[in-house]
């Protein structure tokens, strides 16, 4: 088994520099954050009343398993993750990863 996991974290564009700020304070040694677009870029779409904006930050934070928990509740409360239209969060198994230093 991995001892490192990838979180994926995506957000509306201007979010990402929150989520890395919010992992960092739960043990992450920081993050990557990539600008993207959604799929509907020419029309803006409505899911549940929310409208779906499609410039999106996608961080990616890999991490040691064994702060993973902390990391992600730190994510998870820091930008509110839970209110409707705030972002996803996943994460992903790294089966080889070189370059990583431990404290």
């Amino acid at each position: 088994m991995s001892t490192y996991k990838c979180i994926i974290v995506i957000v509306k564009r201007g979010d990402g520099e929150d989520v890395i700020t919010s992992a960092s304070a739960h043990g992450a040694r920081g993050g990557t954050i990539i600008h993207g677009r959604g799929t509907s870029i020419r029309e803006n779409k409505k899911v549940f009343g929310t409208l779906i904006e499609p410039e999106k930050d996608i961080v990616l934070i890999v991490t040691n398993t064994d702060i993973l928990e902390d990391v992600m509740d730190g994510i998870r409360d820091g930008i509110d993750l839970e209110a409707p239209g705030k972002g996803i969060l996943f994460t992903i198994d790294l089966d080889q990863v070189e370059g990583v230093l431990d404290d």
